[in-house]
């Protein structure tokens, strides 16, 4: 009963309605990077969640199912590892959607490493303006 709380404590935190994804896609600021695109915004609803994550592989840039589903993995995990830094430093709750660009799979740790660089401009952002 627990995994299943916490299963869908995380399925919360991850997904974003179609009506906030098609006003992030609108109105959310862009940061880029090699092979990942980020789009970013303040949650209006302000609820309970600092930061809810859509994750985002293109069928037209990767092909196979499983691949897209690693990549997704990959990303959902580099997430679950530094979300504590990333949480910690906002003061307002964000929405975010993470779009992987490249036509073949990167390593696991170059992947982190355009992640955390992506994580930490934003950071710098919210500091500066906000």
């Amino acid at each position: 009963m627990n995994c299943i709380n916490t299963l869908i404590n995380l399925k919360k935190k991850i997904c974003l309605s179609k009506k906030e994804i098609d006003t992030l896609y609108k109105t959310g600021k862009k940061v880029n990077f090699s092979s990942l695109y980020l789009l970013w915004d303040f949650n209006k609803n302000l609820n309970d969640v600092p930061l809810r994550l859509v994750i985002s592989v293109p069928k037209k840039k990767i092909k196979k199912a499983v691949d897209r589903n690693y990549i997704k993995r990959c990303i959902k995990e580099i997430y679950l590892l530094n979300k504590q830094n990333l949480t910690t430093k906002t003061i307002r709750p964000i929405n975010i959607i993470i779009i992987y660009n490249k036509t073949h799979i990167i390593e696991f740790n170059q992947l982190q490493e355009e992640l955390l660089t992506l994580f930490k401009k934003i950071i710098t952002e919210l500091n500066e303006n906000y």
